[in-house]
């Protein structure tokens, strides 16, 4: 898979932009604040609908207009794909794949594979535990489409059940809303809310029926009338742990398996980067087994209740990182866990071959001048047969260790220059 081309109008600092990539190794130079991540967000976008940073789209548009638009031409198996996206701030934006809307997000998913690795990556392994679930949910989305569909569902349900928990009366005295049943999934993918991630089809969702929301819309509507009626809110509660089983337990087990192909993997990559000195292992830390998921539910929902929101489920799940039997979340050096992070950052990179039969795109966000010369070495080591894009204040460090960059461009204040047409 190689992306071709990048157009941009009116996205970040760019007014217009129009540039060709190789299928190598392409380096975006320049003074900090020019525009280099922002090339990169934009490929990143095109290929999952969504930013890498924690934004609103409307936060994208170039500032003083009310729209901006991004195309990628991607070629995949002798395939092309044109993607196109257009981001409104007063509308949900719109996608479209070779000239054709698409209803669902998760249609776009399958199309490519990118693996972004910025300096904020460096602390996967001592931030929150809420940063390894986005981890695993940015990558297994682009990985399985069953994935993405049981956590897009998952989560709105985890949503609506917390506002029953937190407020009763509340929750039940409100409409139903389907857009606030999927805005957890993007809220938990991304940061964004769901007005600026999913297109104008969402409207139509509040006609289905209750197998694609797991809730009766009418059966909702009858308790509105009963606030006061604990076996009423323990039924809606029931229906909701219903539905967080069936689509939960689907998210366990791949999460399962991903860990467990991961795990073999990361622990080859590790002990090659610290020269056998260290012997990383992964472990998928579930709050909660596939097979007592639905026992435990009902166990908490006393607790549940009055703590006032959800205990029990994926949404709480964890991956730990032992280095020699040591966790480094809590105990590694910021050195050890920094290599940690580049370990999972390169077995990505294997398991999307792996998985898809096909090569990931590499972006490389300013990540080698966190990097010491050692760890810089085994990064740019797996580059060499993927498409990547790399950006960087300078190229000299890449010059003096003869890394061969296929095109490179200079960014400033919003324009690309194609610095050296020949390679290097």
């Amino acid at each position: 898979m190689v992306i071709e081309s990048l157009e941009l109008q009116d996205f970040r600092n760019y007014e217009n932009l129009n540039i060709t990539f190789d299928k190598g190794t392409n380096v975006f130079y320049g003074g900090n604040a020019q525009g280099k991540t922002n090339i990169l967000e934009a490929v990143f976008m095109g290929c999952t609908s969504k930013s890498h940073r924690a934004v609103k789209d409307r936060d994208i548009i170039r500032f003083g207009e009310d729209e901006a638009h991004l195309k990628l031409n991607i070629l995949k198996r002798d395939i092309n794909y044109r993607i196109d996206i257009h981001l409104k701030k007063q509308k949900a934006k719109g996608i479209a794949v070779n000239g054709v809307s698409i209803r669902k997000i998760s249609d776009l998913f399958g199309i490519a594979n990118v693996i972004f690795f910025s300096p904020e990556d460096l602390g996967i392994i001592k931030n929150g535990p809420s940063e390894r679930r986005r981890f695993l949910d940015i990558e297994l989305c682009q990985l399985d489409r069953i994935y993405t569909s049981d956590l897009i569902n998952y989560n709105r349900v985890i949503d609506q059940k917390n506002k029953l928990l937190k407020d009763p009366s509340q929750a039940l005295k409100c409409s139903f809303d389907p857009a606030d049943f999927l805005g957890s999934f993007v809220s938990e993918f991304s940061g964004v809310s769901l007005n600026d991630s999913v297109n104008s089809d969402i409207n139509s969702l509040s006609n289905q029926n209750v197998d694609n929301f797991g809730i009766n819309i009418v059966n909702v509507g009858s308790l509105q009338g009963n606030v006061g009626n604990k076996s009423d809110i323990d039924t809606l509660l029931e229906i909701y742990n219903s539905q967080l089983v069936t689509y939960g337990t689907g998210i366990i087990r791949r999460r399962e398996k991903f860990i467990s192909d991961l795990s073999g993997i990361i622990k080859r990559k590790h002990s090659e980067l610290t020269s056998g000195g260290e012997e990383l292992v992964i472990k998928y830390e579930k709050n909660v087994t596939a097979e007592d998921f639905e026992e435990s539910l009902r166990k908490n929902a006393e607790r549940e209740k009055r703590m006032g929101m959800s205990l029990v489920g994926p949404h709480r799940d964890d991956i730990s990182f032992e280095v020699n039997g040591i966790d480094l979340r809590h105990f590694g050096s910021q050195g050890q866990q920094r290599s940690a992070a580049l370990s999972l950052k390169l077995s990505e990179i294997e398991l999307a071959k792996e998985t898809t039969g096909d090569d990931p795109v590499l972006l490389l966000d300013d990540v080698l001048s966190e990097l010491d010369r050692s760890r810089q070495t085994m990064l740019l080591k797996q580059v060499g047969n993927i498409q990547t894009m790399i950006t960087c204040t300078g190229i000299d460090d890449l010059l003096e260790k003869q890394f061969p960059m296929d095109r490179v461009y200079f960014v400033e204040k919003g324009k690309v220059r194609n610095d050296r047409s020949e390679k290097l």
